[in-house]
């Protein structure tokens, strides 16, 4: 089997070559069983790792737990086992099958921790074969095209990646840190803390920016219209700095793809490039889908990689 993994700092996308195909959220807590709610004790999924019971995703809300997010690119490296173990358990993916591949992503700004994300992988699947990409490079490969700057939009960051011809072109990768959605989810979180005095997580945050509906003392609000104008002024400032940077290569290049889970809070409609924009089927998935298709043809023989 060979598993794509886009682990991001929101949620955690997964495409199998036998395929399967799911997300969840990346976020955690540490199971504690005298605090979770009466009643669901024995009813979620505990993930044994570094000692302790963890929860993942959804199963955080099932026990009425605060969720912790994925912090920076060091968390995302020590926890990648964690979420992996429970996409292996998902997918039955076998951990003793040398010819069996985890093909897992990386900020384009973080490839220099590659060989720390690829150390910290195998310390739990030595006998599979484990691939780290740049995220960004599966959503080129998904494509199918040659010519493309590729918008990757993220949580936290925005990569930008170039190919001329098929080939990448390394000096002209990027990454926008701190530009992905969580510019919307911040400006959210402060308007509903000073609209409606609550504190939301990060999670229910990115539940509301969906919704567009906010729950506060048993009524539901609608606020469609601010979100709507927190997303605006996003994607328009997003897009500006992105034509500014690649001014020369968007008069030549062929398409912008645009990906990843925030793909649909970039709007290119009204502007000059608006022709020339590709989003993926099912975006979120592009860089899974890339990550599967590389590491077929990656792959090494079971047994020279059972060999390594």
């Amino acid at each position: 089997m060979i598993a794509g993994i886009d682990i991001g700092f929101g949620e955690v996308k997964v495409v199998t070559d036998t395929k399967k195909e799911f997300k969840f959220r990346s976020e955690y807590s540490i199971y504690n069983p005298k605090t979770v709610l009466k009643g669901v004790n024995g009813k979620v999924n505990l993930l044994p790792f570094d000692g302790k019971d963890y929860l993942i995703g959804q199963e955080v809300e099932k026990v009425g737990g605060s969720a912790i997010t994925i912090s920076d690119v060091d968390n995302l490296i020590e926890l990648a086992p964690l979420f992996l173990q429970s996409v292996v358990k998902k997918i039955g993916f076998d951990k003793e099958d040398p010819d069996s591949v985890l093909a897992v992503g990386l900020p384009l700004g973080a490839m220099h921790r590659k060989d720390d994300m690829k150390r910290q992988i195998r310390k739990f699947y030595p006998h599979n074969q484990v691939i780290v990409l740049a995220q960004g490079v599966g959503i080129f490969v998904d494509s199918g095209l040659k010519n493309v700057l590729v918008i990757d939009i993220g949580h936290n960051t925005v990569d930008l990646f170039v190919a001329e011809n098929g080939k990448i072109v390394t000096e002209e990768n990027d990454m926008l840190g701190d530009e992905g959605v969580k510019v919307i989810t911040n400006k959210l979180h402060k308007y509903i803390q000073g609209r409606y005095e609550m504190n939301l997580s990060t999670p229910k945050l990115q539940d509301i920016l969906r919704s567009k509906k906010v729950l506060c003392m048993g009524k539901e609000h609608d606020i469609k219209e601010d979100i709507n104008e927190m997303i605006d002024n996003y994607s328009t400032s997003l897009i500006q700095r992105i034509a500014t940077q690649y001014a020369q290569r968007l008069r030549k290049t062929e398409k912008i793809v645009v990906a990843g889970g925030g793909s649909h809070y970039v709007n290119f409609r009204g502007t000059k490039w608006a022709q020339m924009v590709h989003i993926p089927e099912k975006a979120e998935f592009s860089n899974a889908r890339g990550f599967v298709k590389i590491a077929s043809a990656l792959k090494k023989p079971a047994a020279q990689a059972k060999g390594e």
